[in-house]
């Protein structure tokens, strides 16, 4: 049986399609739209143009610092770091830092102070907190402000995570205090600190050497 002509005039079910079986241009053949090479160099110039335009600008890096803002808490070194790691140039950024500064979008006492709220309620300790600070880049001063309570404060929270972690009930083993003293030391509390805690427990672990038990990656922070 033939095939009916379909209504381009081509046979039904036939690939070619279209008025006489038209097709559209394959590669190399020319195109309603050819490709320019002069503009197409002209257009990626003047895009490099922008993109080095915008790395100057103050006002850009200004906007991007509040976006970041906008996400969290940011320290001023670490910021810093964050514009530059997009491109923007040195005398743009620090631009940009003033200006934030001056609205009052970056703080870095406000920070230190942050910081060390949200990670004290986490359970840390002011060594590790203090450790994590100097790695935020944020001066020595606001650092020890900051963190500069009073030993008994430190030794509640310790003595609060130690109940949250193993109970109510004190160790009764040796080996068993010397675990939650390891842990808590771990978590970036004094030697002194732990001691505070097991005593407000009227728990007795001066016979353990808590200072040769303090972890590597802490042991050389104030």
């Amino acid at each position: 049986m033939k095939r009916r002509p379909d209504r381009w005039g081509g046979r039904a079910g036939s690939r070619r399609g279209g008025p006489s079986g038209a097709r559209g241009p394959r590669a190399g053949e020319d195109s309603l739209f050819p490709l320019d090479p002069a503009a197409a160099a002209e257009a990626a110039a003047e895009a490099a143009a922008a993109a080095a335009a915008r790395q100057q600008d103050p006002e850009a890096a200004r906007q991007k610092g509040i976006a970041l803002l906008a996400r969290r808490d940011y320290g001023s070194a670490e910021l810093r770091d964050r514009l530059l790691a997009v491109s923007f140039s040195p005398d743009a950024v620090e631009s940009a830092m003033a200006a934030l500064e001056n609205a009052g979008f970056l703080d870095d006492g406000r920070y230190a102070e942050h910081f060390v709220a949200y990670h004290s309620g986490r359970g840390q300790g002011p060594r590790r907190i203090r450790q994590e600070m100097r790695g935020k880049g944020l001066p020595e001063h606001l650092i020890t402000g900051a963190i500069n309570e009073s030993a008994s404060v430190w030794a509640e929270r310790a003595q609060a995570l130690r109940r949250r972690r193993f109970g109510m009930e004190p160790p009764g083993t040796l080996e068993e205090r010397a675990r939650q003293s390891r842990f808590l030391l771990y978590r970036g509390f004094t030697p002194a600190q732990v001691r505070m805690a097991f005593v407000v427990d009227r728990v007795d672990i001066e016979d353990l050497d808590l200072d040769a038990d303090m972890p590597e990656d802490s042991a050389h922070v104030d």
